[in-house]
């Protein structure tokens, strides 16, 4: 999956159909967008993201889930 970064650093996932949300799951995700065109006129700083970025949003959604489960939360 294709992962871009806004110029406030956000991620945004490109999904299949075209569309793009702020998470990987498009029904976790609160930021969402019609398409990559769509973005780039919100965003004119939006970019492809780097190896390292992808690892560190991985890590973090990671994170993420793992604390819920600690407290017994569901996603």
């Amino acid at each position: 999956m294709k992962m871009y970064i806004l110029s406030d650093g956000w991620p945004a996932y490109l999904h299949a159909d075209g569309t793009l949300t702020d998470t990987p799951n498009k029904t976790g995700s609160d930021l969402g967008w019609n398409c990559l065109d769509e973005i780039i006129k919100w965003d004119d700083g939006i970019r492809e993201a780097t190896l390292a970025e992808r690892k560190h949003y991985a890590r973090v959604r990671y994170q993420h889930k793992q604390m819920l489960e600690h407290y017994g939360i569901s996603a």
